[in-house]
């Protein structure tokens, strides 16, 4: 009984070391990081996760992503809303937005919980979808705008 109740006792110490190995290996798919202006970001816009488009007057600028689904969360302030006339998007409603499953939220820095908090009960929010076809992948997102607070996101679901 004592060999068997080890045998149980070291198996089940595996079964909880492949689970906790593959937990980690999941949160690490997920990257963050932030800028203080756009001067800074625009180094990065050949990555893929930041979209050439970003206004030139975005600042504290915060991106994360899951390397492995291509889920992309990013906010930023704005001070020249006229910068967004000229982005390749169209003006949807609120309803034809595609978010990510709320489960998946917590592989992510908490700055995107707030995000989806913001564009799931904001209703000062104004929505676009974005297409970007010929780029480093045909990547479509989505962006909300709030006037009112000079505050952006930008997310792929």
């Amino acid at each position: 009984m004592n060999i068997f109740l080890k045998i149980v006792g070291y198996l089940l110490g595996v079964v909880v070391l492949f689970f906790g190995i593959l937990y980690l290996m999941s949160r690490m798919e997920v990257t963050a990081k932030s800028w203080d202006s756009y001067e800074e970001v625009a180094k990065t816009f050949n990555a893929g996760w930041i979209p050439p488009w970003l206004p030139k007057s975005a600042t504290n600028i915060k991106e994360s992503h899951n390397i492995d689904s291509n889920r992309t969360w990013l906010v930023f302030n704005y001070s020249n809303e006229n910068e967004f006339d000229s982005i390749p998007c169209v003006s949807i409603e609120k309803e034809k937005t595609v978010l990510p499953m709320v489960n998946k939220l917590q592989w992510y820095p908490d700055f995107v919980a707030n995000i989806y908090g913001q564009l799931e009960n904001n209703s000062s929010l104004v929505f676009f979808y974005c297409e970007e076809i010929g780029k480093i992948s045909d990547t479509n997102r989505y962006l909300a705008i709030d006037k009112q607070q000079a505050v952006a996101y930008i997310w792929i679901p």
